[in-house]
């Protein structure tokens, strides 16, 4: 009989023991942090307390009780709080009742569901998802439609990241004007900063393109275009999206005009840079070769131009005139007329048709030269001083070109009167006639300094 009591005994107590990591908590000091060893008697507690506490998983003045559910540490007088769960369970605060989703990378997740990493096929931060297109337990199933999400194969439960719609089984993308490119089933969304409209699927204004992230061009009216780019051409500006200049233009703006010399009517949009045509020059053709000028550049600079070069429009030498033609022509201009000046000075008076006087006077021979000057400084600027008779017309017309040219400076100039004057003085004091001639030499030079060539 008694042998029968300590059987049950044994049995009662081996059903009721504690196990742990192999330990039967159920018999003094063995689930005692630090062994036996830090078990014994305790004031107060009586004999076999733990010193230090329990193992994990237990708790207990002796160390004989499991911590509560699923927990895997507790508070280690009454078991609550439940501080850690065991694995593949979470929530310390329902004493671990929850499992950790399947999709957990080795069933293991943190307090509040979470994984670290997902499994195969799964997705999401528990990882409780299967991916788009992809359902069952184990999310190895496939759905029917690819941009869905189902839970039997051949439903929709909802669009997979980028699609709306789940009427047309999602079949429809988001704007990509969607922030993240993510919308609601309705194609709604938050829009990027290049876009607006409820569905983000309109550009700001001044841009264009798929993204709506291509400026209009600077060619269309008020900066505006539709979202293909096309707009309404400010003027000199073409093509559909106005961003080529008209022909002839250049420019940011298309306000430059190509050159003349240019072999087309257009030239670089950038820099007006072209090819050029004969005798035009320079990256833009805008300026004659050696030795041309005028708008064209199809008239010869003067031989007697130093190097041959010459301004473009106007012809005059840039480099002043070649030496020998300074005094040449100096020269030839006073010794053509130096008969002519000899006959008037050896002359004690001559026929001369006045304005007001229209019979024949006395002149003394300075007046004479005088005169001579005057005319040939005022023949043909509509205020003749003397009306020609044949003799004068002869003479003076024998070099109209110059003579006109110097008329036509000398009008502007208030020194004429004077230089007149003092050739004047010169013949009236009866200076040798070489003096006179070297006098209107050095005169007529510095005319051809100041007019033929600047």
């Amino acid at each position: 009989m008694t042998f029968r009591i300590l059987c049950l005994l044994c049995l009662a107590r081996s059903c009721m023991g504690v196990i742990i990591d192999g330990l039967d908590c159920s018999l003094n000091c063995v689930c005692c942090k630090g062994g036996v060893d830090r078990c014994g008697e305790r004031t107060g507690f009586g004999h076999n307390n733990c010193f230090d506490g329990c193992v994990d998983g237990i708790f207990g003045h002796r160390c004989h009780n499991s911590c509560p559910g699923n927990c895997y540490s507790c508070e280690q007088e009454t078991s609550k709080p439940c501080y850690t769960c065991k694995a593949t369970f979470y929530d310390t605060n329902s004493e671990c009742s929850k499992s950790c989703s399947v999709g957990c990378d080795g069933g293991v997740c943190y307090d509040d569901g979470t994984c670290n990493t997902c499994t195969a096929n799964f997705e999401g931060t528990s990882c409780e998802t299967c991916i788009q297109g992809k359902y069952g337990s184990s999310c190895t199933q496939f759905c029917i439609n690819q941009n869905c999400r189902c839970s039997t194969g051949t439903d929709c439960t909802s669009c997979k990241s980028g699609f709306h719609d789940r009427n047309t089984f999602c079949q429809t993308a988001c704007s990509p004007g969607c922030q993240d490119g993510v919308c609601n089933d309705d194609g709604s969304c938050n829009c990027r900063a290049e876009f607006m409209g409820n569905t983000c699927s309109e550009c700001q204004s001044g841009y264009y393109g798929a993204y709506c992230n291509i400026p209009c061009s600077v060619g269309c009216v008020n900066g505006l275009c539709s979202k293909d780019g096309s707009c309404e051409c400010r003027p000199n500006f073409a093509t559909a999206k106005c961003d080529t200049c008209a022909d002839g233009r250049y420019g940011v703006n298309c306000d430059e005009i190509c050159s003349v010399g240019c072999t087309t009517s257009s030239c670089d949009r950038s820099n007006g840079f072209c090819k050029c045509l004969l005798n035009f020059s320079g990256d833009k053709c805008d300026q004659c070769k050696s030795g041309f000028f005028e708008q064209s550049c199809n008239l010869h600079c003067s031989e007697n131009c130093k190097e041959y070069t010459c301004t473009r429009y106007q012809g005059k030498c840039t480099l002043g005139c070649v030496e020998s033609f300074r005094v040449t022509i100096a020269q030839r201009l006073v010794t053509k007329h130096a008969q002519h000046v000899y006959n008037m000075i050896n002359h004690t008076a001559v026929h001369a048709e006045m304005d007001t006087v229209d019979q024949p006077v006395d002149v003394h021979p300075a007046a004479i030269v005088t005169l001579h000057l005057k005319y040939a400084l005022n023949v043909k600027m509509g205020t003749p001083t003397l009306k020609r008779n044949a003799s004068v017309r002869h003479n003076i017309a024998s070099e109209p070109s110059v003579i006109n040219v110097l008329a036509q400076r000398f009008m502007l100039i208030t020194a004429r009167a004077v230089i007149v004057r003092i050739i004047a003085k010169m013949v009236h004091a009866n200076v040798d006639l070489h003096v006179l001639l070297a006098v209107l030499t050095d005169f007529t030079a510095w005319i051809v300094l100041k007019v033929v060539c600047p």
